[in-house]
């Protein structure tokens, strides 16, 4: 970095992290002349509880994604990769400890609460939220009820910024990036999950109504227009925040759900009739990825 040409443009300060945002200037050599490159930066220095969360080693057999580390003793000969699968740190209350060990649903201790940001547009807030609470089912099979909270951030919360690590927030950016994104901030000890910042780019709509139309277009009579209904628009955004929530929780892509079925029962009306369109519509965001990531490989054979 050049330090002459580069700066802090402002810090933020919370009670658990710290936000650093800089303009750093370095230099990219091209044809023999050295030229200025200036970058936006944030840093986020984070707070670590004393005592770090028990790591569960991750199995390659579950999709969950991971922090590397390399285990060794004097004894060893070669070192150790182990991998920590990030997840939160669910736990129940000290006087439902019983209760959630005879297999009693009980609330979490800490649970997991989205914020929804508010420069959201309002038709797409509702859905939103549904989109999170769809994973109400999943945790309750973990022995969890109410371990999912999503919900718009008070007025009277002069607190709540997006860059406070004690918050988790869905944020929108009015962006023509046509994606979205749930990463996290992780305790790289144990892989601990301490905070999500799911983003959804406005321009995600277009991705989801090219792919809705080409999928679902030829049994759903509501996917064949240049423009969708709120509603119809909606439950699509709802499919987006929960797969962008399902990153949140360590989730990885479930490409093995592209096989769930057989291909004679995708080609059969009682089938598809019966499994709707949220069934056609979770394997989008699967296929799609994993043709972007295979489609060189692939081209090839397809030319044959």
């Amino acid at each position: 970095m050049k330090s002459s040409l580069s700066y802090i443009e402002g810090v933020k300060t919370f009670p658990q992290n710290l936000v650093v945002k800089s303009q750093l200037t370095t230099s990219v050599n091209e044809g023999g002349v050295d030229l200025p490159v200036t970058l936006g930066v944030t840093t986020n220095i984070v707070l670590l509880s004393k005592t770090p969360m028990k790591p569960r080693i991750s199995d390659q057999r579950v999709g969950f994604f991971n922090e590397k580390h390399w285990a060794f003793n004097d004894r060893q000969q070669k070192m150790d990769e182990k991998f920590f699968i990030t997840r939160w740190n669910l736990e129940p209350k000290d006087e439902d400890k019983e209760k959630y060990l005879r297999g009693e649903l009980v609330e979490p201790k800490k649970p997991i609460v989205y914020y929804i940001d508010p420069a959201t547009p309002k038709q797409w807030r509702e859905k939103i939220i549904a989109g999170v609470y769809d994973w109400q089912a999943a945790f309750e099979q973990a022995g969890f009820k109410n371990a999912v909270i999503a919900k718009m951030p008070d007025e009277k919360d002069e607190d709540f910024d997006i860059d406070d690590v004690r918050y988790s927030v869905i944020t929108y950016a009015a962006s023509p990036k046509s994606n979205a994104m749930g990463p996290s901030v992780v305790d790289p000890r144990s892989g601990e999950i301490i905070e999500a910042d799911i983003i959804w780019w406005h321009n995600v709509m277009t991705s989801l109504q090219e792919w809705m139309r080409i999928q679902i277009g030829p049994i759903d009579p509501k996917a064949r227009g240049n423009k969708f209904s709120d509603e119809y628009m909606g439950e699509a955004i709802r499919f987006v925040s929960s797969h962008e929530v399902g990153h949140t929780f360590g989730l990885k892509h479930n490409m093995g759900s592209s096989f769930a079925f057989p291909v004679e029962s995708l080609r059969s009306k009682e089938f598809t009739d019966k499994m709707g369109e949220l069934l056609l519509l979770s394997w989008i965001m699967p296929v799609t990825t994993m043709w972007h990531s295979r489609k060189m490989e692939l081209l090839p054979s397809l030319q044959k």
